[in-house]
C-alpha cells in the first residue's frame, strides 16, 4: 500500500504529531559488494578489540516448531525494548512463526553462539514472492502456477542480536553472511525491510525506498 504525499501533511495540520517510524531499502544486486566490503572493514577493526568468536547454526526446517521454541526466550529478550513489544507465550509465538517456513530456505534461518554455546543472535530472510501475491489476487486457485515461478529477491527480514553482544562484531557477521550468499546466489536484489530509525548498516544505500510512521495527537 502507498499512502498519497498529501496524507503527511493532512495529519500534521490536524495536530498529529509522528511517534515511531521505520525505513525500508531496495537493494539492487550492484551493491552487494561494496556492502560487503564495509562489513568485511568493520569486523576487521572490531574483532581484535572484544576477541568474540561466534559460530553460525542452520534451523532445521523440518523441526520447525521446536527450533522455533528453542529460540523463544532469545527473541523475546532482543526485542523487549522494541516499539509494540508485548510478551506472547511460546505456543503462540511458534504459531505465528511456522507458517514462514513456507516463505524461506535454511540458508536464511540461522542463528549464532558464542564459544560457550550461548544462542547470542539469529537472522531470518524470507523470499520475496510479492510477484506471486499480486498475481493471485485472492484467488486461491491460481496458487500452484503462480508461486511456481522462483523469487527474485530475498527480503532481510529480521537481525536480532542480544544486548550484550550488541558492540561486539557479531551484527557485522549476520550481514556479511547474507551478503556473501547473496553475491553467489541468482538473486537480483534484496529488500532491507522495516528498519527502526536512525543509523542502519543501509545509510550507503541513501535515501529509504519506502518508510513507515505511526502519528500520535494527545487529547
Amino acid at each position: 500500500p502507498r499512502s498519497p504525499s498529501y496524507y503527511k501533511t493532512f495529519f500534521e495540520k490536524a495536530g498529529f504529531v509522528k511517534h515511531a517510524g521505520w525505513n525500508s531499502w531496495d537493494i539492487p544486486k550492484q551493491f552487494f559488494e561494496s556492502m560487503k566490503q564495509y562489513m568485511d572493514g568493520q569486523i576487521e577493526k572490531i574483532k581484535p578489540l572484544d576477541g568474540s568468536i561466534f559460530f553460525q547454526n542452520f534451523f532445521d526446517l523440518n523441526h520447525f516448531a521446536s527450533e522455533m521454541a528453542k529460540l523463544y526466550p532469545i527473541a523475546l529478550e532482543t526485542y523487549r525494548e522494541n516499539y509494540g513489544f508485548s510478551k506472547i507465550e511460546v505456543e503462540e509465538f511458534v504459531q505465528v512463526y511456522t507458517p514462514l517456513k513456507y516463505f524461506t530456505t535454511s540458508d536464511f534461518f540461522s542463528y549464532y553462539t558464542d564459544e560457550n554455546s550461548v544462542i547470542a543472535g539469529f537472522c531470518f530472510g524470507l523470499l520475496d514472492y510479492a510477484h506471486a501475491l499480486i498475481k493471485l489476487n485472492g484467488d486461491i486457485s491460481k496458487l500452484p502456477s503462480v508461486f511456481a515461478e522462483p523469487p527474485k529477491r530475498v527480503v532481510f527480514h529480521t537481525f536480532g542480536i542480544l544486548k550484550d553482544y550488541r558492540k561486539s562484531s557479531l551484527a557485522y557477521l549476520v550481514f556479511q553472511y547474507a551478503l556473501n550468499y547473496m553475491l553467489n546466489s541468482n538473486f537480483e536484489g534484496a529488500i532491507g525491510a522495516l528498519a527502526k530509525e536512525g543509523r542502519t548498516a543501509y545509510d550507503q544505500l541513501g535515501k529509504p525506498t519506502r518508510s513507515y510512521m505511526i502519528y500520535e495527537k494527545v487529547i
